[in-house]
């Protein structure tokens, strides 16, 4: 074997990142999520549900329509539509360890009550506080985590 040419490098790569708040009814998905998580055994260290659980859901879908229709407005974006969407829960002691959501195109968040526990996103020097209906679109090669809750609060 002869290897020619060997390469490991860094490119600027363009990536979107929008945050903005809106008017939920958070209780109704956390009820949602109480009775339908359960240990987690992704990169979630806490309960979630399935990835699927709020896809066709009607008050999921008054969230995300309006969403998406701004995200409409951005014309550099590729295709898109919307494959997953779960909740989860994260107690004392738990976490979300560093990923991404590759191979997918854009993720995001949904905070349904306020907590101590940032979303961190290292490589963009991004931290998000998390607040009752607050919501982050990003790329999904970001990788992102939130380090141990220390509160006896649960982050939903």
């Amino acid at each position: 074997m002869l290897i020619q040419k060997q390469i490991k490098s860094t490119i600027d790569t363009d990536y979107i990142f929008i945050e903005g708040k809106s008017k939920i009814d958070c209780k109704y998905f956390i009820d949602k999520i109480n009775n339908n998580s359960q240990k987690s055994t992704t990169h979630v260290v806490g309960d979630m549900t399935n990835f699927k659980f709020f896809v066709n859901d009607l008050n999921f879908e008054n969230f995300i329509v309006p969403v998406l229709s701004v995200l409409d407005n951005y014309t550099f974006l590729r295709k898109y539509n919307l494959m997953e969407a779960w909740g989860l829960k994260e107690g004392y002691g738990q976490r979300t360890t560093k990923h991404d959501h590759l191979p997918n195109y854009l993720s995001g968040v949904l905070y349904l009550n306020n907590h101590k526990q940032k979303l961190l996103f290292d490589e963009i020097k991004q931290e998000v506080k998390p607040e009752e209906g607050k919501f982050v679109l990003f790329s999904s090669f970001l990788k992102h985590k939130a380090e141990r809750n220390l509160s006896r609060e649960i982050k939903y």
